[in-house]
C-alpha cells in the first residue's frame, strides 16, 4: 500500500521494482503534484520586443521584489484581470510535522508584488483551482493534514470582484491528488486521486456544472486507478490522462477521456516508464509534451514523450540535460513550453534552478535558458498575461524549507 507524504524520506530508501510492463513499482510516501498553465481559451499576450526595428530582448530571470508565498503543494491560477491567486500548500520550514496552510494571496503583474486576500475555511493541500468561465475559482478537496493525510470533500469560491471566499458545493466523495479540467463545455472534470490514507487510488470521475451548482458523477470510469497523474485538454475537446500511481506502481498508461461520448479509452502506446511528478503540457501544434518524472530510488529519472493525437501515438524525447521530477511547465504563448527546476538525482532529490524551452516542428526541440536565482522542486509555474511565467514556492530540496522568493522570467 502507498503512500503518506510524511514518509518520503524512508520512500527514497526503498527500491523500485516492476512485473508489469507499462508500470514501476511505488515506494510508499512519494506523491506527484503537479501544475496546469494557461486556462483552455485563455488568450495570453505574448510579451513585446523593443520596437519595430529593434530586437527582442534576451530571455532573462528577474526576481520579484519583497517576500512572496513560501509554499509546496500550493496551487497558481491566472484570473481573468491579470492577477494570480495562489492557495492553500504546506508550510515547510525544514522541521516536522509540516504545517498546512489556509492562507491565500494575490499577485499584482503591475505592481510586481504579493498580498495577502483572505483564509480558506480549510487548510489544505493537494487539491486544486481551477478558474470557471465566470472568472470565479473553484478548489476542490485536497489533504487535511501532512502526517497520515487524509482527503476531503470540501469546495471553496474564489470571487475576484470581492477578493473574497465562500463556502462552495461539496464533492459527492472525499479526494486528493486528483485532476481537474475545465472543459469546452464549461463544466469541470474531476478524475482520480486518492480517498484515504495507504492506498484508496480512485477510478472515479465526477463533472461539476457551475451553472446548476451541482455535481454529477458519470457511469463510465477511468481505466485505471490512479492519483499524482496529469490531465490535458486536447484542442479537440477530449482529456488525456497520464502517469501516476494506482497504489501499487507507477503507471506508465495513458489514455483519453471523451466527456461527450462518455467514453475511457485506453491508448496502446504508453509512456517510456511508470511516473508521477512529471507534468503534461499542450504545444501549439495540438500534441502533448509529457516532462520527466520520478520512478524510484533506483530507476533513472524517466524520459519525456510526445504525445500526437491526430494519429494517438507516443513518441520517446531526450531531455535537454538530465531529466527532472516534480518540477513545474508552462506553456508559452507562441506554442512553445518552458520546463524550471525540479529534482534530476533520484538518489539526494536536491533541487535545480536549470530552465529550457521546448519547440515543436522540425527546427525544434529543446534549447537551454538562462537559470533561475533559486533552486527549487515542488513550485509552480504560470503564464501571465503579458507572456512572462511566474514561478513562486518550492523547495531546494527533502528536508529544506520552503523558497520565499519569487522569480519572473520573459522569454
Amino acid at each position: 500500500m502507498i503512500h503518506s507524504r510524511a514518509m518520503v524520506v524512508v520512500a527514497l530508501l526503498v527500491s523500485c521494482s516492476s512485473n508489469s510492463p507499462t508500470a514501476d513499482s511505488v515506494p510508499p510516501g512519494v506523491e506527484g503534484h503537479v501544475t496546469d498553465g494557461p486556462t483552455a481559451g485563455e488568450q495570453i499576450k505574448p510579451p513585446g520586443d523593443l520596437g519595430p526595428d529593434k530586437p527582442k530582448a534576451p530571455a532573462r530571470w528577474e526576481t520579484v521584489s519583497g517576500a512572496a508565498p513560501a509554499l509546496v503543494y500550493h496551487t497558481a491560477t491566472l484570473l481573468k484581470d491579470g492577477r494570480l491567486l495562489v492557495a492553500g500548500g504546506e508550510v515547510d520550514d525544514g522541521t516536522n510535522p509540516t504545517k498546512l496552510s489556509a492562507d491565500t494571496y494575490l499577485y499584482d503583474p503591475q505592481q510586481n508584488s504579493f498580498a495577502p486576500t483572505g483564509k480558506l475555511a480549510v487548510a489544505r493541500h493537494s487539491h486544486t483551482a481551477t478558474l470557471l468561465n465566470d472568472g470565479r475559482v473553484i478548489l476542490v478537496g485536497g489533504g487535511t493534514s501532512h502526517w497520515g493525510s487524509s482527503a476531503m470533500d470540501s469546495v471553496e469560491i474564489f470571487d475576484p470582484t470581492k477578493n473574497s471566499w465562500s463556502s462552495g458545493t461539496a464533492m459527492p466523495g472525499k479526494r486528493k491528488d486528483h485532476t481537474a479540467t475545465l472543459l469546452q463545455s464549461g463544466k469541470l472534470l474531476i478524475a482520480g486521486g486518492e480517498n484515504k490514507d495507504n492506498g484508496g487510488q480512485l477510478d472515479t470521475l465526477l463533472l461539476f456544472d457551475p451553472a446548476a451548482n451541482a455535481w454529477t458523477a458519470p457511469a463510465y470510469t477511468l481505466t485505471s486507478k490512479r492519483d499524482g497523474h496529469t490531465a490535458t485538454l486536447l484542442k479537440n475537446g477530449k482529456v488525456l490522462m497520464a502517469g501516476g500511481s494506482d497504489g501499487t506502481y507507477y503507471l506508465s498508461s495513458m489514455e483519453v477521456i471523451d466527456v461527450t461520448a462518455g467514453t475511457a479509452k485506453a491508448l496502446t502506446d504508453s509512456l517510456p516508464k511508470g511516473r508521477v511528478g512529471h507534468t503534461a503540457e499542450l504545444l501549439g501544434d495540438g500534441r502533448v509534451l509529457v516532462v520527466g518524472g520520478y520512478c524510484g530510488m533506483t530507476c533513472a529519472m524517466p524520459n519525456d514523450a510526445l504525445y500526437d493525437p491526430s494519429i494517438d501515438k507516443v513518441t520517446t524525447l531526450s531531455h535537454f540535460g538530465d531529466p527532472p521530477g516534480f518540477h513545474a511547465a508552462a506553456a508559452l504563448s507562441d506554442g512553445r513550453a518552458l520546463v524550471t527546476g525540479g529534482a534530476t538525482d533520484p538518489d539526494t532529490m536536491k533541487a535545480t534552478s536549470t530552465a529550457s524551452i521546448f519547440a515543436s516542428g522540425a527546427s525544434g526541440g529543446w534549447t537551454g535558458q538562462p537559470s533561475m536565482a533559486v533552486a527549487r522542486m515542488r513550485h509552480t509555474s504560470t503564464t501571465l498575461k503579458d507572456g512572462s511565467v511566474l514561478v513562486v514556492g518550492g523547495m531546494s530540496g527533502l528536508s529544506s524549507a520552503c523558497v520565499d522568493k519569487a522569480e519572473r522570467f520573459y522569454p
